[in-house]
């Protein structure tokens, strides 16, 4: 098999999964529920999902870039990000949370390429090392594509992140690549 741009190593064909819903409510006054911070210009003259968009688009062609959102944002959602197909802006059915978002992203990223690595992403990130952040995801996807076809590696997760201080249950923007373990919930952190 060939490698393609994003497919160093000939594993799965790499996706990207960027999750664009919101209510509007974490960055008021300015996001409202018609307008989600993701749609807004608040870090420079782009949005924070085209900045999205343009961080991935060295490592992850927007032909395979998926954006999974509600369909009161699907418009502005195809206005602001042209280079997107129409095909590729998912509507949740209902609005529900990350894990049936990934789900929705998930199947249609099966369907249209069986054996796929997937990297999901949030709209509204910051990350100033972008060439960083594609290393990472280049390795990440490195990792997760390795030995796809072999059974004890079927549905292999990678989950880069900084580890934070003190340990939370959020999750956090990806930067570098750790071992996986679960973070201790505060109050046993605080018992021990």
């Amino acid at each position: 098999m060939q490698a393609e741009i994003g497919n160093p190593d000939g594993g799965g064909t790499l996706y990207a999964v960027i999750m664009a819903g919101g209510k509007g409510t974490r960055f008021w006054p300015r996001s409202r529920e018609r307008m989600p911070k993701h749609l807004l210009d608040i870090v420079g003259e782009r949005t924070i999902i085209q900045e999205t968009l343009a961080r991935l688009s060295p490592l992850i062609p927007p032909d395979r870039t998926l954006v999974v959102t509600g369909a009161s944002h699907a418009e502005e959602l195809m206005r602001q990000l042209p280079e997107v197909p129409p095909d590729n802006i998912l509507i949740e059915p209902m609005g529900r949370n990350t894990a049936p978002c990934i789900g929705l992203a998930a199947l249609a990223v099966n369907r249209r390429s069986p054996g796929a690595v997937m990297a999901v992403l949030p709209a509204d990130h910051l990350i100033r090392d972008e060439a960083r952040f594609r290393q990472v995801l280049a390795a990440a996807h490195a990792y997760a594509g390795r030995d796809q076809h072999a059974q004890d590696h079927a549905g292999r997760q990678v989950l880069p992140g900084r580890c934070p201080r003190p340990p939370v249950d959020a999750l956090h923007p990806p930067f570098g690549l750790r071992g996986s373990r679960r973070r201790p919930h505060r109050a046993a952190h605080r018992q021990g």
